[in-house]
């Protein structure tokens, strides 16, 4: 699976336009009938993504990539988001992926600008 450990924003709230979990599957071990995946942020609330099917015809053994977006997502406040994905309606997550939203480092530019003589 490929996905940013830590997104580091200015301030929140803030309004990512979009985002993307890519998921890679190499050399399936179960016949795969759904997966589905949700976001949930800091505060518990849940984000349900559409259910995906994969391909009817896709051979335990086979690799198979699925890449899902959240457009946008809407932080409204620091902390840790977790990616849940389950294979075939399971209850329990098959993975979870943590992913921390946290603010820069960084003070605001200021808009000052240093001079710097051409001499």
């Amino acid at each position: 699976m490929g996905i940013y450990d830590d997104v580091v924003v200015e301030d929140v709230p803030q309004l990512l336009p979009k985002i993307c979990l890519a998921i890679f599957f190499k050399k399936i071990k179960v016949q795969l009938t759904s997966i589905q995946v949700l976001l949930k942020n800091p505060e518990g609330e849940s984000i349900h993504l559409p259910e995906i099917a994969p391909p009817h015809n896709l051979q335990i053994g086979e690799s198979y990539n699925v890449d899902v977006f959240v457009v946008p997502l809407k932080i409204e406040k620091i902390g840790k988001f977790l990616w849940e994905i389950r294979f075939n309606g399971e209850k329990k997550p098959s993975y979870v992926h943590e992913m921390l939203i946290r603010t820069t480092d960084k003070p605001r530019d200021s808009g000052v600008r240093s001079q710097h003589s051409t001499k």
